[in-house]
């Protein structure tokens, strides 16, 4: 930001630069970086390591981590929807009604829903995240970041991974040797180092090879392990609604990245002048019997009863 014309008049040849980087972040859907997420570095092959410790709850919290689902696809024209989902907050959610509507046509419907990647057109079915605080023990990447205390946004395959270290089923032995290798994985003293592996697999992020060390206490220095503690992100923000956009705005702007109402338009010319459309009933506009209660196509296990037994104690 110019603080004088002169200033200005000396800054102009920067000044496309940073329109073009602008632009680029616009089109692409892009956000500013949120300092406070941590995220593992991967190499140009797309294969990456690091080593985190998953940290208890914040203070005045309950749970170890938050979950919430968001939506991230181009529309016909172009435009972006990357919006959070109502659906995170017990709400309805506009593109939850689109694809339960679209599901329910037939075939089209459905490679719009779960994505063409023929045509390398994105879903637009909504995208399972979650969030815990972490401390960083190794980052190859970014050694600045080693015992630092941060936000890390991850999928369902490794809140698998957690699930298992809660409740290893599949290990062989008797119940009670079974309760004895689980661990807490977000304790202090029970707890253990979560070694990440990345690897790229037919185009995509594979976290299957992540895996947890042995149990260890994260430090012996009380001093050290409230330092952390306090230094840890508050999760309740992610599911407050007070942070979700209202259900109208959501259709609106769906609305135009779908070019809804172009559509509508190009309809309504088509039609011979003595025409008019029928108007369509409500329980054609909320069409659900081939589509099941969420958004179709979501496959990833919860097992959120697992973290609530453990926030219970």
């Amino acid at each position: 930001m110019a603080r004088s014309f002169s200033e200005l008049r000396k800054s102009r040849k920067d000044e496309l630069a940073k329109l073009t980087s602008a632009l680029d972040k616009m089109e692409s859907g892009g956000r500013p970086k949120d300092d406070r997420f941590w995220a593992p570095t991967v190499d140009k092959a797309g294969n990456g390591f690091a080593v985190i410790r998953w940290l208890p709850p914040a203070e005045g919290e309950d749970m170890p981590f938050i979950r919430f689902w968001d939506h991230g696809f181009k529309g016909p024209g172009g435009l972006w929807y990357i919006e959070n989902s109502l659906t995170s907050i017990g709400r309805e959610d506009p593109v939850s009604e689109m694809n339960r509507k679209l599901w329910a046509q037939g075939e089209e419907g459905k490679k719009i829903v779960s994505g063409d990647q023929a045509n390398d057109r994105p879903g637009t079915k909504r995208r399972l995240h979650f969030v815990a605080n972490v401390l960083v023990v190794t980052d190859p990447g970014n050694k600045d970041n080693e015992g630092k205390v941060f936000l890390y946004k991850f999928g369902a395959k490794i809140f698998n991974k957690l699930k298992e270290a809660m409740s290893p089923e599949d290990v062989e032995g008797t119940p009670e040797e079974l309760r004895t290798k689980a661990i807490n994985p977000f304790d202090f003293d029970e707890g253990a180092d979560f070694i990440i592996k990345i690897r790229q697999v037919e185009g995509y992020r594979n976290y299957d090879k992540c895996e947890f060390s042995k149990s260890k206490p994260l430090s012996t220095d009380e001093g050290r392990l409230e330092t952390i503690w306090k230094q840890e992100y508050p999760l309740k923000p992610f599911v407050s609604e007070e942070n979700y956009k209202p259900y109208d705005e959501l259709k609106q702007k769906l609305d135009r990245v779908m070019e809804v109402e172009a559509s509508r338009q190009e309809r309504a010319q088509a039609l011979p002048a003595r025409a008019t459309p029928e108007p369509r009933s409500r329980a054609a506009e909320t069409v659900r019997e081939s589509a099941p209660a969420d958004d179709v196509g979501e496959t990833e296990s919860e097992g959120l009863a697992f973290f609530e037994q453990l926030a219970k104690g």
